[in-house]
């Protein structure tokens, strides 16, 4: 009689269904994380274009300056096409200021008509500027498909920068130099002082209008203050003519008429004296 056969197996019979129930639930994991990811998919495109849009509209963001009575032109910032459906312009980004369609004539709300003007390029003109038209404007344009692009612009509204008041707040001969302190200001805030010596610049621009100087006996020096807001500028000169002596130009512009009134008293009397 033969022995019966044995039957080896690599893995015993419990072994191999442990094995079995292991791949099944990482299996069903992986499937289950596959499914979850397809879902948020969606999700993710939409966040990131949100992301990539909100940039957009930043990088697009312009800024203009104004002046309080003024006139400013808002550009569209982006090309109109000819086929375009609307033009939209908001003020504060949420008041919606006028509505223009493709085949109908510009539709303006509230009270905008009587200060605005829309150019047909898409271009916002704005008349009697005040401060309170300080604000973030925005155009949008939207194309035949429904397509939307928008620009946004910044439109700061200033005081125009008046002349100037310039003087010299102290001055004294000190070991052989003229050593002067120069004041400028205007009764405006949020301006830039710069000074010039003979047309070039002297120091770095501030928000204080003060110089001091210390000067040898050099004479026929004028320095100048350049005061700017970000709309306009202004200046005013004052003249050094050595000794620690000090002239405005209006003292110098009586001092030259002076001269020149007295040169003409001269060839006046000359030529009296030479005809009798």
């Amino acid at each position: 009689m033969s022995a019966p056969k044995t039957l080896f197996l690599p893995l015993d019979y419990f072994s191999f269904q442990q094995l079995k129930g292991n791949f099944s639930a990482t299996f069903r994991y992986r499937k289950m994380g596959q499914d979850q990811g397809e879902k948020m998919a969606p999700v993710l495109a939409v966040l990131l274009l949100f992301v990539l849009s909100y940039s957009k509209a930043e990088e697009k963001t312009k800024h203009i300056a104004g002046i309080v009575n003024g006139t400013v032109d808002l550009p569209p910032g982006t090309h109109i096409p000819k086929t375009y459906r609307q033009i939209k312009w908001f003020y504060n980004q949420t008041q919606q200021i006028l509505t223009k369609k493709a085949t109908r004539d510009v539709n303006f709300y509230r009270d905008f008509r009587k200060k605005m003007h829309l150019f047909e390029n898409g271009t916002l003109h704005i008349m009697s500027l005040q401060k309170e038209d300080s604000s973030k404007y925005k155009i949008i344009v939207e194309d035949q498909d429904g397509s939307e692009i928008f620009t946004e612009i910044q439109l700061g509204v200033y005081d125009p920068v008046p002349k100037p008041w310039v003087d010299v707040t102290d001055f004294k001969m000190t070991e052989g130099k003229c050593v002067s302190t120069l004041n400028c200001s205007v009764d405006i805030p949020n301006v830039i002082y710069t000074w010039y010596e003979n047309d070039k610049k002297y120091g770095n621009p501030s928000a204080d209008g003060n110089l001091t100087l210390s000067l040898l006996s050099e004479s026929n020096l004028i320095y100048n203050c350049n005061v700017c807001n970000s709309a306009s500028c202004n200046n005013e000169s004052l003249y050094y003519q050595g000794n620690c002596q000090w002239r405005d130009r209006n003292a110098a512009s009586s001092t030259l008429r002076l001269v020149a009134d007295s040169a003409m008293t001269v060839g006046i009397l000359w030529l009296l004296h030479n005809l009798l």
